[in-house]
């Protein structure tokens, strides 16, 4: 029974380590709390929209 919740967390973190941002966000949220404006002067390659995109499906 447990297998299966382990599977799902496992599956979890696998798609956010495979995804190019997610894993920088968590990275510099690991810090300190930042605002979405610090978060884009740290990623400057994404762009607001993604940025919101990417941390509401964290």
């Amino acid at each position: 029974m447990t297998e299966k919740k382990d599977e799902c967390g496992v599956k979890y973190t696998l798609d956010v380590l495979e995804d190019r941002w997610q894993p920088r966000i968590i990275f510099w949220l690991g810090f300190r709390p930042f605002t979405i404006e610090g978060l884009h002067q740290l990623l400057p390659e994404l762009t607001d929209v993604a940025l919101k995109e990417e941390i509401t499906s964290l």
